[in-house]
């Protein structure tokens, strides 16, 4: 061991806390390694691995507003609302 592992292994020991006490760190891998590309696929094409599904009750939809060009008084107007939801949530 060099002496500057030894340096960082006692910068990373607690000494307020005993030994036995000090959490372990440990790198687990993750549940299943990432599925390898498939060999037949040519450059640019893609091939469906899953599908993304957003339940509806995560979903916002806006009816009946038209669209309007973004000027520096609807700037403003977005910019109070923000602040006055933000206030709500403080």
């Amino acid at each position: 061991m060099s002496t500057r592992e030894k340096r960082l292994r006692k910068q990373s020991e607690d000494p307020r806390t005993p030994p036995s006490h000090q959490p372990e760190s440990r790198i687990t891998p993750s549940p299943s390694p990432r599925p390898r590309p498939p060999d037949n696929l040519e450059e640019g094409e893609v091939e469906e691995v899953g599908k993304i599904c957003t339940p509806p009750s995560d979903v916002l939809v806006v009816e009946g507003q038209a669209a309007e060009p973004f000027s520096t008084d609807s700037a403003q107007r977005l910019i109070g609302q923000i602040m006055v939801w933000n206030g709500q949530i403080d």
